[in-house]
């Protein structure tokens, strides 16, 4: 019977260590995020990798590595978009998960009045806010 004692001891301790760790890993899922106010994330393409750097460069989670770890962990719920998406003000693990595989990306308007022209139309490009960074339209005008 001393024989089973130790093993079964040991098993008893490896199980109350997982449950506890994964409560705690329930509760981080679950607790308030970071972010002090609402604001739009641009996610690229790619995977979790950028989304977790683009996320962790935006100050809505702290590490890339649980975010990776939640996202596997819920996979059935549908795989993670790229996008730009608005996230809520102390958006929880969960509610950002949920917001990456079920919102609608945010829309960005840009009206462009009859009649102008070509260049016209390049300098109202150029100045459009949504239209900033990588791959955005030259300021030259076409040929």
């Amino acid at each position: 019977m001393k024989r089973l004692r130790r093993p079964l001891t040991m098993l008893l301790a490896l199980a109350l260590m997982l449950a506890a760790l994964g409560l705690g890993g329930l509760a981080a899922f679950r607790a308030p995020g970071k972010l002090a106010a609402a604001r739009a994330v641009v996610v690229p393409h790619g995977g979790l990798g950028p989304a977790a750097a683009a996320l962790v460069a935006a100050g809505a989670i702290d590490g890339a590595a649980g975010f990776r770890v939640a996202a596997f962990l819920t996979q059935g719920a549908g795989p993670v978009r790229a996008g730009e998406f608005l996230l809520p003000a102390h958006a929880s693990l969960r509610e950002i998960l949920d917001a990456l595989r079920t919102a609608r990306p945010v829309q960005h308007r840009l009206t462009i009045p009859e009649g102008l022209t070509s260049r016209q139309i390049a300098a109202l490009l150029d100045h459009a806010e949504a239209l900033a960074g990588a791959g955005a339209p030259s300021s030259a005008p076409p040929a």
